[in-house]
């Protein structure tokens, strides 16, 4: 679990993987609450058992049964308030594979301790423990198919090609979208409120709709060059845009240098705002 604990604290720094900005204060939230909970939990049992509160796998001939406290309810609450306080550190750690990484080590190394110390119990105590394990759950019922639940949701939506591809591979399709003059393309990815800088002109988002089916028809387009800037749900991209085409002037042949701000918005990657240079020749 140690070593789990270790790689999660290393993974939180990957800001790729990180929960999206809306719910990293309440899951922080949620994280912490489950880490007090899970320490009174343990505490408590570590009181309720007493003595026969064990760090390692041990059982006495005369040990009874305990029924008392938590454990009226389930046979391992002690073992369940641990895996609360490191999946409670995995959610406070705002990182989606940080939580996968300790969810996973906690059910695997508490489920595996638990089916050691269960067979140590019945071959000391015997019958009186076996009775218990039938009138008891383990854990907290369907605690497990609930985690694993949530582990399988995507914090992201994943329903449409502008909410699974990265905005570099966006930048692509809007390059590609601007030869086939595909205006569903560009309605998809530029946000409501999109604003255009091209040298000294400004365009709204309106504006750029109707240029993509404008006078100039674009031939080829491609993207060189770009580098990625990352501040979590805003990605800025920087490149060159090499395009080739014809328009009322003839057979063009320009290179600009772009800016473009990429937003996160529910899930789903759009751009806000572009900025356009052309480089001379």
């Amino acid at each position: 679990m140690w070593i789990a604990l270790l790689a999660a604290f290393g993974l939180a720094f990957v800001s790729a993987w990180a929960f999206p900005a809306r719910l990293q204060v309440p899951l922080f939230a949620v994280g912490l609450t489950l880490i007090l909970l899970g320490a009174l939990l343990r505490r408590y049992c570590w009181r309720t058992l007493g003595e026969y509160f064990t760090g390692d796998v041990r059982a006495r001939q005369n040990q009874p049964v305990i029924r008392s406290g938590p454990y009226r309810l389930i046979r391992h609450p002690s073992y369940t308030a641990a895996m609360m306080m490191f999946i409670g550190i995995g959610f406070a750690l705002g990182n989606q594979v940080s939580l996968i990484l300790l969810t996973i080590a906690s059910i695997v190394a508490y489920g595996y301790r638990v089916k050691v110390e269960e067979r140590v119990l019945l071959a000391t105590i015997g019958d009186p423990y076996l009775t218990y394990m039938k009138e008891c759950k383990r854990f907290i019922p369907y605690i497990v198919c609930l985690v694993a639940l949530v582990l399988a949701t995507p914090a992201y939506p994943q329903s449409t090609a502008g909410t699974a591809a990265t905005p570099i591979k966006l930048e692509d399709q809007w390059t590609s979208a601007l030869v086939r003059r595909d205006t569903k393309t560009f309605d998809r990815l530029l946000a409501p409120n999109f604003v255009y800088t091209e040298d000294a002109a400004v365009m709204t988002r309106s504006d750029v709709m109707a240029s993509v089916t404008g006078s100039d028809h674009v031939q080829w387009a491609r993207n060189e060059g770009m580098k990625l800037h990352d501040f979590g749900d805003v990605h800025v991209i920087t490149g060159v845009l090499h395009l080739k085409g014809k328009g009322d002037k003839g057979p063009f042949d320009r290179r600009y240098q772009f800016t473009d701000t990429w937003q996160r918005r529910n899930g789903r990657w759009q751009i806000i705002a572009a900025q356009d240079y052309l480089i001379p020749k």
